[in-house]
């Protein structure tokens, strides 16, 4: 079972073969005329914005959510969702403008 520790930041534990404690930062979803990007506003370990990419216009985004390179570290971080509610309009709204088109 996975164990979330609170510290001064955000920290996840991974299984035991990977390293543990690897930071969590929370990423904001974006449409783009290519798909989809998230964008983290300010990274845990290095303090500057970073993005990632969503997938194309057919793919869900939330799928590329969880662990990730890291631009800032060879360790990576954990990459989650920092508004569930508002990641759910973009991608109902997209799909739909996708079937009209």
């Amino acid at each position: 079972m996975t164990q979330v520790l609170y510290t001064r930041l955000h920290y996840e534990e991974l299984p035991a073969i990977a390293e543990p404690r690897l930071p969590t930062n929370f990423a904001y979803l974006e449409i783009t005329r290519s798909g989809f990007r998230w964008i983290i506003p300010y990274c845990l370990i290095c303090r500057l914005r970073h993005l990632h990419g969503g997938g194309g216009p057919a793919d869900d985004p939330r799928q590329f959510l969880n662990h990730r390179a890291a631009y800032c570290t060879s360790r990576g971080y954990f990459l989650r969702d920092g508004s569930p509610a508002v990641t759910a309009d973009l991608v109902y709204h997209a799909q739909a403008r996708r079937r009209v088109v």
